[in-house]
């Protein structure tokens, strides 16, 4: 049977765990929580709360202070913890996966309830999920490698088979090319998963090939922030800015971008750029000092060598969209792995400008321009070429920075990866 007839068609039903998970439900009214530093808000017709559903500024506010919360209540389940995720619909639900027995709820509402805030636990209820985050984890790492070894999932020609997880549904969904680019391999593969996994495994085609985003023109004078244009003198590639960081060595500052962007072109090798308008010059940022693509994460720092002219800060350019108000000093005071399925973040870069969306699959893998980076999320939110390596945020939160498009979905590196395999840390401003 063809791929295109597999669609929606799966194997033999995989055995429930052992123990049938629980998911813990905080429901969040509008006006609970207090504002903190909201620089992006909703436009005038989205402010009103009407209808009962929270406006986007306050769904950002709710998701902030449970993430802050979040690595408390991992901890405490251990390994029973099934991440976490928002409603898709207006982001009032918050639901936490736990692997335990049904007699366990009374215990898991217990320990949920006095970890959470009171703003937050209030609106606790109980209900039911299957898998646990690590057996998700454990079982994706088992099918990327199989595909690795038999299907590759690193092909050029957008043939190739990856993998991301559906926390909400319990799902592993393996990402396939267009029907017209499936190989014999990619077809045994998927077909050997299917047998292997049954419902665990939910197949999506991609609807066009993968592409990275690179190249327009959306600038600010001094400081240099991130979500404006950065380019590359000798051949004129241009990408995003992404958000300043320091070294945790010596502290030094750099400019995050995406890996691509200096590897494609022979941007390794020469200066980097940013344009002044109120000078109407290209000012030099400085070099590449290094790349994270031989780390599979798609990330490389700029070195910040003119300083003394573009004085950086830890900001965003937010432009006036249908999601975001204008913002040129949007401030990053928090750099966070701590996302869930379905929360709300923002990208920002160059020729898109603004765009909002939902992060909609998580610690999932992509080929790119025939690289291949794990773990990546992946997102709703609109992209264009020359978004490559801009900001990926909310809440005044660093999230990631955006990579690209895999034919289905924007995809971005998460922040916490960048940070661990680059060596560095976000720079924060002062809440």
């Amino acid at each position: 049977m063809k791929l295109t007839q597999q669609l929606n068609r799966f194997g033999a039903v995989l055995p429930r765990a052992a123990q049938i998970g629980l998911a813990v439900v905080v429901l969040v009214s509008a006006g609970t929580l207090q504002a903190s530093h909201a620089e992006v808000a909703p436009p005038a017709e989205q402010g009103t709360g009407s209808a009962g559903l929270m406006t986007d500024d306050e769904v950002m506010r709710v998701q902030a202070a449970f993430a802050a919360q979040s690595v408390q209540l991992q901890d405490a389940l251990g390994t029973s913890w099934g991440h976490f995720w928002a409603d898709e619909r207006d982001g009032r639900h918050i639901t936490i996966g736990a692997a335990v027995p049904q007699e366990d709820i009374p215990n898991v509402d217990r320990v949920v309830r006095e970890i959470l805030d009171p703003e937050l636990s209030k609106y606790v209820t109980v209900s039911t999920v299957e898998y646990s985050y690590a057996e998700l984890r454990e079982q994706s790492d088992r099918i990327r490698l199989q595909i690795a070894a038999t299907a590759g999932s690193d092909a050029e020609d957008g043939s190739a088979l990856n993998v991301a997880l559906d926390f909400s549904r319990s799902k592993i969904v393996v990402i396939a090319p267009e029907s017209s680019r499936v190989t014999d391999s990619g077809e045994a593969a998927l077909q050997q998963i299917i047998s292997d996994l049954g419902d665990l495994v939910e197949v999506r085609q991609r609807e066009s090939l993968p592409v990275e985003d690179v190249c327009s023109t959306r600038s600010c004078d001094p400081p240099l922030r991130a979500g404006v244009t950065l380019e590359y003198n000798a051949t004129g590639v241009d990408c995003s800015t992404g958000f300043a960081v320091r070294s945790k060595t010596d502290g030094r500052l750099y400019q995050l971008t995406a890996g691509h962007c200096v590897e494609n072109g022979g941007g390794r090798f020469g200066n980097w750029r940013a344009y002044s308008p109120g000078n109407d010059l290209l000012r030099t940022v400085g070099p590449v000092h290094s790349s994270g693509i031989p780390k599979n994460v798609d990330a490389a720092l700029i070195r910040q060598d003119n300083n003394s002219f573009w004085q950086t800060r830890a900001w965003v350019y937010v432009r006036a969209s249908s999601d975001t108000v204008r913002n040129e000093a949007y401030r990053i005071n928090v750099s966070d792995g701590s996302i869930g399925q379905n929360w709300r973040v923002c990208m920002s870069g160059r020729e898109t400008g603004t765009s909002c969306g939902r992060a909609t699959l998580l610690f999932g893998d992509v080929s790119l321009g025939g690289r291949y980076y794990y773990p990546v999320h992946r997102a709703t939110y609109s992209r264009d070429n020359g978004a490559s390596g801009g900001p990926v945020y909310a809440s005044n939160t660093a999230f990631g920075i955006h990579s690209g498009w895999d034919g289905v979905s924007a995809v971005f590196a998460p922040i916490d990866i960048i940070e661990g395999r680059m060596n560095v840390n976000v720079s924060h401003e002062n809440p």
